[in-house]
């Protein structure tokens, strides 16, 4: 029989108050979101550094298999991945999503310039695509765009209310 005061432990509990999941790892992992955050905030900021680091993930799987120069630029964006997913969880700030969105703006048309055009022997596609495949790349920018779309829906979202100085100002009014 179990008693009626004890909580499972599978429940975090803060002063007596039993949290939620989003609630019970954000204190867990130590994100610095606002305990006040909406639930839809917190899983948008923890879907966009998941993405994040399924692209440093990709890049790191595929790095053995670059030329050196193109392996140079793989560990930095690794870098660069793990560096969004970090802000994206800890602090998901309006800067933190530009960053994600416009770095996978980037990362699209590098692997597009990559895979497409023109083909000659010694070029940067054949230092890429022979040995990790079409397939990896096809990956990373599907989760690419996919981090685009998120950052773009989640930024809309937030400055969809201008305030009315902006408004005014855009309008010629001024």
């Amino acid at each position: 029989m179990v008693n009626a005061d004890e909580k499972p432990e599978s429940q975090a509990s803060l002063g007596g108050r039993r949290l939620g999941l989003s609630q019970a790892v954000t204190r867990a992992l130590g994100t610095r979101l606002a305990s006040d955050a909406p639930a839809w905030r917190w899983r948008t900021c923890c879907i966009g550094a998941l993405l994040a680091t399924g692209s440093s993930v990709l890049h790191a799987f595929t790095l053995s298999h670059a030329a050196p120069i193109v392996a140079v630029g793989m560990a930095a964006m690794i870098v660069a991945c793990l560096f969004c997913a970090y802000g994206l969880w800890m602090y998901d700030t309006m800067r933190d999503w530009v960053r994600v969105g416009v770095m996978n703006i980037v990362m699209i048309g590098v692997h597009l310039r990559i895979t497409g055009g023109h083909h000659h022997r010694g070029s940067i596609s054949e230092a890429v695509t022979p040995t990790s495949g079409p397939a990896a790349m096809a990956v990373a920018t599907g989760v690419a765009i996919l981090e685009v779309a998120l950052a773009v829906a989640v930024l809309l979202y937030r400055t969809r209310r201008y305030p009315a100085q902006l408004v005014v100002v855009a309008n010629g009014e001024a």
